[in-house]
């Protein structure tokens, strides 16, 4: 008891000793300590919260990598599989996916549908501004979208659909269907009805030309990689920033705060850094895996997660009426893309997703061991169903010397 107390008193005189050279009203600590502790908790807070814009950057980035141009589009001919490393894909639907600077093709770009697709175009972060196909517009019936950058002000001719984004980078998909030709058909029909270019061009267009996907696209041989990870938070960060600009009201306070701690300019403490992506890395991992929301998971009493919670495309939450940015990293980490057809899709048309990262004793799934899911009759679908199995770390498909990842029912009659 004795040795508290004259720890204390002598605690207390040291502390009166260094404030008493200060005046009232001033900080008392070092304040260089107090800097980096703010600084440590703004980078980390910014990382977490710039992640879905650092997942969006690392898919546009990985497009232009593989050999996407402003009229090259990246159309996967025999859709997804395990070589490729593409967050939560499903094998059963053709994917055409391409990225694009509207201001570099002078603020507007023109995108030909076909009909009997589902599509939709994002901008950082998976934000929605537009749907394409059976949910958008043209219902299904294929249309002429006229997709426009921030501070477009020109005419919209009368045949297009306006479909303005708030950013300038932005990334596009339409998704096809097999029909009766599988998929050889679905891949025609993208390819003869796709067309791209911009509205300067409209009045004699170039040839829209498509590279496969599904087949090595790098020089090594190797198959198309989107996959972001801890590493790759700090670049995909700046490069958002550098395409993007500075003024993105949402970021305003995430933006000052990497400013003032000297993310931009290179002068931020190294070690700080990787202090605060490898704390934001694993908050993000919390709240993907272990989602604490109420409305997150399917049924009650069970571990089958909704991979976005939130009741529409635009990140509302299902409680409270405002931005959800908790369900936005969420989805984020474990998956691309957003749109109306998915968040909340109409009767009858979209897609509804659901996933288990544990099991039924509430331990996280392991590849080491074996699994029983029991699957009830007569599922409720109209194009397709499957159920797809992914590894944590990549969010792809698991790769094995089977070449087999899930199990699917397609085009119901």
């Amino acid at each position: 008891m004795k040795k508290t107390i004259i720890s204390a008193a002598i605690a207390a005189l040291s502390f009166n000793a260094i404030a008493a050279d200060i005046p009232a009203g001033y900080p008392v600590q070092d304040t260089q300590a107090v800097y980096a502790q703010m600084d440590r908790e703004n980078l980390t807070r910014a990382f977490v919260d710039l992640q879905p814009e650092a997942a969006f950057m690392a898919l546009y980035d990985s497009y232009l990598g593989a050999g996407s141009t402003e009229q090259n589009i990246g159309i996967m001919e025999t859709s997804v599989d395990s070589r490729q490393i593409v967050l939560t894909a499903n094998s059963e639907t053709i994917y055409a996916v391409h990225p694009v600077n509207l201001a570099a093709q002078g603020g507007a770009v023109v995108l030909e549908v076909p009909a009997g697709v589902m599509g939709m175009a994002n901008g950082p972060g998976w934000t929605s501004f537009a749907d394409f196909g059976l949910t958008g517009p043209d219902r299904g019936q294929g249309g002429t979208y006229l997709l426009t950058g921030p501070g477009w002000d020109g005419e919209v001719p009368e045949e297009m659909i306006h479909a303005p984004s708030p950013t300038n980078t932005i990334v596009w998909l339409i998704r096809g269907f097999q029909g009766e030709e599988g998929m050889p058909g679905a891949v025609r029909d993208l390819q003869q009805g796709i067309r791209t270019y911009s509205l300067d061009d409209a009045a004699n267009p170039p040839a829209t030309t498509f590279y496969n996907t599904s087949a090595p696209v790098y020089e090594d041989g190797g198959y198309q990689d989107m996959l972001f990870d801890r590493d790759d938070i700090t670049r995909l960060v700046k490069m958002y920033y550098e395409l993007n600009g500075y003024g993105e009201e949402k970021h305003s306070y995430n933006t000052a705060h990497l400013y003032h701690a000297g993310f931009f300019d290179g002068t931020a403490d190294e070690d700080m850094v990787n202090e605060a992506v490898d704390t934001a890395w694993e908050r993000i991992l919390t709240m993907t895996f272990t989602n604490r929301e109420q409305n997150a998971y399917k049924w009650e009493d069970s571990n089958w997660a909704l991979p976005n919670t939130s009741k529409d495309e635009n990140w509302t939450h299902r409680t409270f009426d405002m931005v959800d940015p908790v369900a936005q990293i969420t989805w984020a980490h474990q998956a691309t893309f957003t749109s109306a057809a998915m968040a909340n899709p109409p009767k009858g048309a979209g897609a509804v997703y659901v996933a288990a990262y544990k099991d039924s004793n509430d331990e996280f799934l392991n590849g080491s061991h074996c699994y029983q899911l029991d699957i009830p009759a007569e599922v409720p679908y109209k194009n397709f169903w499957s159920i797809v199995t992914y590894n944590a770390p990549d969010r792809s498909m698991v790769q094995n010397d089977h070449f087999h990842w899930g199990l699917t029912a397609l085009w119901k009659i």
